[in-house]
């Protein structure tokens, strides 16, 4: 599983002096919509940008969008698929520990189940 990496040192900029990171954790649904109807960009909490930074282009502002909305999602669906990720691989192992499919319905029955912990 991957792990979250946090940083205490910040980020360095020098590698270039126009760029633009996002922060979809800082998101709410008011800054969202104030992102598709306000130009000035810079001075939103979620988007790190130099001062002053405007986007004049409603399309540029809604791929913006798009992406953070994109990025919340699979933040929400994290821990979801991962389960369903462990169930798929859990799976097979059990059949295989038992013997195959119909092995493992003569072991349920009896109540006798081999698991697999590798």
């Amino acid at each position: 599983m991957a792990t979250e990496v946090t940083s205490t040192k910040p980020c360095d900029k020098s590698f270039c002096d126009d760029h633009l990171l996002l922060s979809p954790k800082d998101v709410g649904l008011w800054d969202l919509m104030m992102l598709l109807y306000s130009k000035n960009i810079g001075n939103r909490k979620f988007i790190d940008c130099p001062e002053g930074t405007t986007e004049e282009s409603f399309s540029r502002r809604f791929i913006i969008f798009v992406s953070i909305v994109a990025q919340k999602v699979l933040h929400l669906l994290y821990k979801p698929l991962s389960w369903v990720g462990s169930a798929i691989e859990f799976v097979p192992n059990l059949m295989s520990a038992n013997g195959g499919f119909l092995q493992l319905l003569l072991n349920i029955l009896s109540g006798f189940i081999l698991y697999s912990l590798f």
